[in-house]
């Protein structure tokens, strides 16, 4: 009788704590920002988020750093990206990148030989900032 009574209570709580979480990927996302030379702003991300932030090269004056992350994305479907080699060198790649999945705003870089660099979701593009998470 004692669980009876109880029921609805724990019933708000299932349902209190079972509230589906937002995405974190914009539904709509202006690929008119996109196209733009994007650099890593680590020294804004937090640590415990997958989420790596970029700023748009002209943004700010980035802190000396011995690699910063660079992405290059064109109009016509080609890029550029930094690319730091086992002896510590730094040099730009050119390649390809394509939105591969609309919905959720996923896009693929592939390199100059078609095999697959990087694939990652958009969850934040404005004028002044992009946000995206690496996917397999």
């Amino acid at each position: 009788m004692k669980m009876i009574k109880y029921f609805p209570l724990f019933l708000l709580v299932v349902l209190v704590s079972c509230e589906e979480k937002s995405n974190p990927v914009s539904s709509e996302v202006n690929y008119e920002y996109f196209y733009n030379s994007w650099t890593r702003s680590y020294e804004e991300e937090t640590n415990n988020d997958s989420i790596k932030l970029f700023r748009p090269n002209d943004y700010k004056e980035f802190s000396t750093s011995r690699y910063r992350e660079i992405l290059i994305f064109k109009q016509d479907n080609t890029c550029s990206y930094l690319v730091l080699a086992p002896n510590d060198a730094h040099y730009f790649q050119s390649g390809k990148w394509n939105l591969i999945n609309q919905e959720k705003n996923i896009i693929t870089i592939f390199d100059s030989t078609n095999t697959i660099y990087k694939n990652f979701q958009i969850t934040e593009l404005k004028q002044d900032i992009l946000k995206l998470i690496i996917v397999d």
